[in-house]
């Protein structure tokens, strides 16, 4: 019951953050430095969030009940269409191959965690079961980059690659 009490606050945080930042980056359409800061901060926050994701592996150790799985997939779904949707506003804005390549590394977590969620036959943990490794390979290979680079705004072309890689490599 706690750690459902703390997602709900974590997803309220990241989604007024959100709209936070898409408030501010329309009001600072004057200033684009100021959109994508804003835009950058969003996208980063987003991936600091999907940086937790491989607590879905240790919770698949331990049996965890699919209520709370699909919590978690629901959390991870939301913070992945964050990533998703502020990286492609930012390729927009900057027409950066890595924005893009971020875009469709946040695209298809939203897919693998929505489908999870959504899976009414048989639950999230034969999809989550599946890709228990990529997941928490992910997840590391996140946290490495996040802090070695410090943060989404530094991760080189070569980076970005990867991550889209890592996860074009889930199976649904």
């Amino acid at each position: 019951m706690q750690r459902n009490k703390i997602l709900a606050a974590l997803l309220v945080v990241l989604l007024v953050h959100s709209g936070f930042a898409t408030w501010k980056w329309q009001e600072a359409e004057k200033s684009k430095e100021e959109a994508l800061y804003y835009l950058e901060v969003t996208a980063n926050r987003a991936a600091k969030c999907l940086e937790e994701s491989g607590v879905v592996s240790y919770l698949l150790d331990k049996n965890a009940s699919d209520e709370t799985l699909r919590g978690y997939s629901w959390l991870f779904e939301e913070c992945a269409y964050v990533l998703e949707t502020t990286e492609f506003e930012l390729f927009d804005l900057t027409k950066d191959p890595r924005h893009y390549d971020l875009h469709v590394f946040g695209a298809t977590l939203e897919t693998l965690f929505n489908k999870a969620r959504l899976d009414p036959i048989n639950g999230p943990k034969p999809i989550l079961l599946k890709n228990k490794d990529r997941i928490a390979n992910i997840s590391r290979t996140l946290e490495y980059l996040i802090v070695e680079r410090t943060g989404l705004w530094n991760l080189t072309p070569e980076d970005a690659r990867k991550l889209r890689a890592m996860a074009e490599e889930i199976e649904y």
